[in-house]
């Protein structure tokens, strides 16, 4: 029995900062990261980021600090490590020295004494404790702190049709199946894909031709908004938050608006023709599934995901299709919207009670959770639950271009949920007494 006043007392619902941080420095081609930290601090991180890179942790260091460093500080120990990196590593393209929550707590001048040791690359050093933030915060002043260790100039000429895409991670699910769908996109739109920071492995000094784009499009406030907007300062460039879109409409109406922002036509012949198709097939699929099935409702979706991917996908399971009657949203992150505060519209319980299968006059109720593994033990109900992994990857074994984004993203979702139903009720089916 699930005790829902408890919950908000579990150990974590998200992701530490030292995590984020570590996430936007090593979504970066030949870059280091040095947990400044316990070595259980940074076993934590590194646990989390090998669930998604296991590449990764050949980059990323640990300080080992230990009861007396807490006390007498942790300077030589951040000089031995960054020492031993030097001579291992002398062609590093950037090194971070990211604090954890107890070095932080001690008052410790990291940036200090980082800026007294010479090094032929550039290195930058940030308080990451979790006491201050989570993931995305992180993620945020990692990327930021990036953005200005390089000498951006306002560009004069700019091209009129090139974008970058903000505000994206490469540590979430599915998170290069988005990419490569958005930059389909904005390909077929006539838009040019400039710089987008965060796709893993990119060069650094790709960073130096943002400033050629006309417009930065922020995919998650969460993530890019601080970035966007420090570029602005630095650049002069114009900046639009335009979530990553679901379902059909809503990727029509973001490529608009970009063209919107850019002053510039879209060429959306295309694309139109493709979501008539993925209109059409959608429809046919959910029709012939309601034919089987003809008590079937999709009553409540869990969206266990940050604040914009969760607003978005809300949207779309509830106009388009499907028609989702409660959503329930378990945030995951402090960013809750420009104005602060959740919506909470069209909430049902987390637990319902599990429909009666023994009944086939009963609706055949399908509940819709994204999020994690930890939430799909958390919320239960297996046997009327479809779950998808969206948000901090459950494993390795992944197909490497899987998106519920864009036009074709909306025809693969719409697919599996219907896959996954048919699969619940055959058990169900195979599970009823016979008479």
């Amino acid at each position: 029995m699930k005790n829902e006043n408890l919950e908000q007392w579990l150990p974590c619902h998200s992701y530490c900062q030292m995590n984020g941080a570590a996430a936007a420095v090593l979504s970066f081609k030949n870059t280091t990261v040095v947990l400044n930290g316990p070595s259980w601090c940074s076993l934590v991180v590194e646990r989390e980021l090998m669930s998604c890179n296991r590449t990764l942790q050949h980059r990323l260091y640990c300080s080992h600090v230990e009861q007396a460093d807490l006390l007498f500080g942790t300077g030589d120990r951040i000089r031995e490590i960054l020492d031993v990196q030097k001579q291992e590593n002398p062609d590093t393209g950037l090194l971070a020295v990211l604090t954890s929550c107890s070095v932080g707590l001690i008052g410790d001048d990291v940036s200090g004494i980082v800026s007294t040791l010479e090094r032929p690359y550039p290195v930058i050093a940030l308080d990451t404790g979790g006491l201050t933030g989570l993931f995305e915060e992180g993620y945020q002043t990692a990327m930021t702190a990036i953005i200005d260790k390089m000498d951006l100039q306002k560009c004069a000429e700019r091209h009129s049709k090139r974008v970058n895409l903000l505000g994206y991670c490469s540590y979430y699910p599915d998170s290069s199946g988005d990419l490569a769908e958005l930059k389909r996109l904005l390909a077929e739109a006539g838009f040019e894909v400039g710089v987008c920071p965060g796709e893993q492995g990119l060069d650094m000094k790709e960073l130096q031709n943002i400033p050629l784009a006309a417009l930065n499009i922020v995919l998650a406030p969460e993530l890019g908004l601080q970035t966007a907007k420090r570029l602005k300062e630095k650049t002069g460039q114009d900046y639009a938050v335009l979530p990553i879109p679901y379902g059909l409409k809503q990727t029509m109406d973001w490529v608009q608006k970009i063209g919107e922002n850019l002053s510039v036509m879209p060429d959306l012949k295309k694309l139109e023709q493709e979501a008539c198709v993925v209109r059409e097939n959608v429809g046919e699929e959910v029709d012939a599934l309601k034919r089987m099935i003809a008590n079937l409702t999709f009553k409540q979706a869990i969206l266990a995901l940050p604040y914009t991917q969760a607003k978005a996908l809300a949207d779309a399971l509830q106009h388009e299709i499907l028609e989702v009657e409660n959503i329930i949203y378990q945030i995951q992150g402090n960013y809750m919207g420009e104005d602060g505060r959740q919506n909470h519209d069209n909430c049902g319980p987390l637990h319902p009670k599990a429909p009666d299968e023994s009944d086939t006059r009963l609706p055949f109720d399908i509940r819709l959770l994204f999020g994690t593994f930890a939430d799909r033990v958390r919320t239960g109900g297996y046997a009327h639950t479809i779950y998808f992994n969206m948000y901090k990857a459950d494993g390795l074994l992944r197909r490497k271009y899987r998106t519920f984004a864009g036009i074709e993203g909306w025809g693969c979702l719409i697919h599996e949920i219907v896959e996954q139903t048919l699969t619940l009720y055959f058990i169900r089916e195979e599970r009823r007494p016979s008479l």
